[in-house]
């Protein structure tokens, strides 16, 4: 048999567009276009084109979500979907919250029958300073700071008896050890003062004496926040009082003292000795009574963050 060669042979041959049984009243138009001028006008003119195209591209985009994105992580999607910058700042820089439990904790040495202890309902942190005598008592943590380097701290703080005294302190320490670190005492009369511990040496700097704002409602109240940073060639205290929802951090903070200051009190050696002591990780937190005053205190929250976390 010979081979079938096209239009010879068979039913096969030549067919015209009109023999397409489903061509549409375009198609032939088009198709017998010579070029693309003739193909734009075959369907209507460069005008119809366009406005095709442009419903085309009409309506609303198809609605994907952060965890539509199959390979992106949690950490990921809190950032694509985070509310306002400092939202997205807490995120990146990181704010930690102590989960007081006790967890990673070190009970500093008690004297005078005063004890350090964790409770629940809320979790907090319980320093009691029995009555009759000077005592004090406190927890530590060698490795609480986010880096050592540059960091930022802050406790709330609620006086529950001893209040409006000199005779009491609540003592924020950070750095290097219980015995080179900055440290930052709250009179529960509402003076506080700051220094520097260093070679187990404490070194008084400065005290800002029965402050206004610190009343003794800020006091017992539970929203009283003292707070620390340090930064490359800088220390600083200051503290908060939060006026919205309980237990968040405030959103302006009074500073108290620097390292700044010392340095133009013409102290120099002294204030470089206090920035080194608090470079490290280190964190205690103490309650302390110079006499036979009744001192509770309950610590609320423990947060810490690295330069910038706390956004005040």
């Amino acid at each position: 048999m010979g081979a079938i060669r096209p239009g010879g042979g068979g039913s096969g041959g030549a067919s015209a567009l009109g023999d397409l049984t489903d061509i549409g009243t375009m198609g032939e138009p088009i198709a017998q276009a010579d070029n693309l001028t003739e193909v734009v006008t075959a369907m209507g003119g460069a005008s119809s084109v366009r406005a095709a195209i442009d419903a085309a591209e009409d309506g609303a985009p198809p609605s994907v979500t952060a965890a539509d994105i199959t390979d992106s992580t949690a950490t990921g999607q809190a950032l694509m979907t985070a509310a306002n910058a400092a939202a997205a700042r807490t995120l990146l820089l990181g704010t930690f919250s102590d989960a007081l439990s006790g967890s990673g904790w070190s009970s500093a040495s008690a004297t005078g029958g005063a004890a350090a202890s964790w409770a629940s309902g809320p979790a907090r942190l319980v320093l009691d300073c029995n009555p009759g005598a000077a005592g004090s008592c406190g927890v530590t943590h060698a490795t609480k700071l986010p880096n050592g380097e540059d960091y930022s701290i802050a406790i709330r703080v609620r006086v529950d008896n001893g209040d409006n005294s000199n005779q009491t302190r609540i003592i924020l320490a950070c750095g290097q050890s219980a015995n080179d670190c900055a440290q930052m005492a709250l009179f529960t009369n509402g003076s506080i003062e700051v220094g520097a511990t260093v070679a187990s040496s404490y070194v008084y700097w400065y005290v800002a004496s029965t402050i206004a704002a610190i009343n003794s409602g800020v006091r017992t109240g539970g929203e009283l926040w003292l707070r620390f940073d340090r930064r490359v060639g800088v220390i600083a205290w200051s503290y908060g009082i939060n006026a919205g929802t309980s237990g968040d951090l405030p959103t302006a903070w009074t500073e108290v003292y620097s390292s700044t200051e010392r340095h133009v009190a013409g102290a120099d050696a002294a204030a470089r000795n206090g920035k080194k002591a608090a470079n490290g990780r280190f964190v205690g937190i103490y309650a302390v009574t110079l006499s036979g005053v009744n001192l509770d205190v309950s610590v609320l929250a423990i947060k810490t963050a690295l330069a910038g976390g706390f956004g005040g």
